[in-house]
């Protein structure tokens, strides 16, 4: 969704909530070097990928420093999500691009777009991704089941409750997204 995909190698990029970092190995891997590429997670184990400690809604970064910011499967479980819209309004630079994807139930798509609005985000572009996402599920949800049936029986107890974590079919969780309760979503806003 960004602007001057796949051409990255001028822009100043970070990630909020980046686990790991394979996200960012990832863009790395698809569009070479970048002049700054850092992610920022309240979780930062030793990594050879530039990540910095820090909490979501309250960025550890100076105003208008990034050009591209990127949020992935994560503002749901913030305290406070427009705060964060907020924060991500702060470090991009006029003319940067936040690109978002997350699930929410149908009637938190409003207020959604309305806290990145009052933080100064101008949408650019909304899509639902259910389909794609459940085809997803399928797939992986196999390799996920077998290593499931071998794990040992004090992890089997959790059977359920990791099925739902990872949305397998059959699960309230995926029928959630089956149906359209829930949408899977992307969207891309700009800093004026």
């Amino acid at each position: 969704m960004h602007l001057d995909y796949p051409n990255f190698k001028d822009l100043e990029i970070l990630e909020v909530s980046c686990g790991q970092g394979h996200s960012l190995e990832l863009i790395e891997r698809l569009h070479g070097p970048t002049k700054l590429l850092v992610g920022c997670d309240k979780v930062v184990v030793n990594s050879e990928r530039n990540i910095v400690y820090g909490d979501a809604i309250n960025l550890p970064f100076e105003d208008d420093s990034f050009d591209f910011v990127v949020n992935v499967e994560a503002s749901h479980l913030y305290s406070d999500y427009p705060k964060f819209f907020q924060e991500v309004a702060r470090v991009l630079k006029p003319g940067g691009v936040f690109c978002w994807m997350d699930i929410r139930y149908s009637f938190e798509i409003f207020p959604t777009q309305f806290a990145a609005e009052e933080a100064g985000l101008n949408l650019r572009r909304w899509e639902s991704c259910n389909k794609e996402v459940i085809e997803g599920i399928k797939k992986v949800s196999k390799k996920y089941d077998e290593k499931l049936e071998k794990a040992p029986f004090y992890v089997k107890i959790f059977k359920n409750s990791l099925r739902d974590t990872y949305c397998a079919p059959g699960t309230e969780a995926y029928e959630r997204l089956r149906t359209g309760k829930k949408k899977y979503l992307a969207a891309m806003w700009i800093k004026e």
